[in-house]
């Protein structure tokens, strides 16, 4: 079980990075250089995600979401409130996600 870790720490690192962006609703040039180590893990991203729905699916331990958000609180700078806040948001997102992407798929199949 380290899908799960995976796909929300490089979430988690991309939403802190564009926390910039987002604070003067402006997109400057360094900003968008800054982006691209992150833009750069989407493949590993890609292929840790079905892997990742389906521990969540098996049920994720209290130990290993403890894992999770220390390997969230290492990536980026927040206070404890904040994390568990965000590492709920980024598990409900990527199941949203996923359940998005295989709807599509499915249609485009047809």
């Amino acid at each position: 079980m380290k899908s799960l870790k995976i796909c929300v720490v490089i979430v988690a690192e991309f939403f802190d990075a564009s926390i910039e962006i987002l604070d003067d609703k402006k997109i400057r040039f360094g900003e968008l250089l800054g982006l691209l180590p992150h833009l750069a893990k989407i493949p590993k991203f890609i292929t840790n995600l079905p892997l990742a729905i389906k521990e969540i699916r098996e049920g994720v331990s209290d130990e290993y979401m403890s894992e999770i958000k220390n390997e969230v609180r290492q990536a980026i700078d927040v206070d404890n409130e904040a994390l568990e806040v965000i590492t709920e948001e980024i598990v409900t997102w990527l199941v949203l996600t996923f359940s998005s992407v295989a709807k599509f798929a499915m249609k485009k199949k047809k």
